[in-house]
């Protein structure tokens, strides 16, 4: 028994509708994926370059340094128009330590660590010695 001719082009047009079908979601799929791609590349362009980091070209403040004491403590020196705040940086909060000037910058100096530099204009005197 064969098929009648009216049910094989029945099948032949589903076929084609399942094909059809299958091509525009292949297509809507591609146009989402680079929906999303452009969308992930706009964010990273403005990660990088966005209005943040043009309005900090300006800026007269200036991280100098920081020193770790803790977990989620630390100690930041930040300049602020020539005069350096030492401040402490904790879950609870940013408090100013001190105010200090800058030493001026000495041409052929070797350099020296922020923690020892932070000691002496502090005035803490030595580290703790280690056991």
């Amino acid at each position: 028994m064969s098929a009648s001719p009216a049910a094989s082009v029945a099948l032949e047009a589903g076929a084609a509708d399942s094909l059809f079908g299958l091509a525009l979601f292949g297509r809507s799929a591609a146009a989402l994926a680079l929906v999303l791609v452009l969308i992930f590349a706009c964010a990273a362009l403005l990660r990088r370059f966005g209005p943040a980091r043009v309005a900090g070209a300006g800026c007269r403040l200036r991280r100098v340094g920081t020193l770790a004491l803790g977990g989620r403590e630390r100690v930041e020196v930040v300049e602020v128009e020539g005069r350096w705040l030492v401040l402490g940086v904790g879950a609870d909060g940013v408090r100013l330590l001190e105010r200090i000037e800058p030493a001026p910058a000495a041409a052929g100096a070797p350099a020296r660590s922020f923690a020892t530099e932070l000691r002496e204009r502090i005035g803490t005197g030595s580290p703790p010695e280690a056991p």
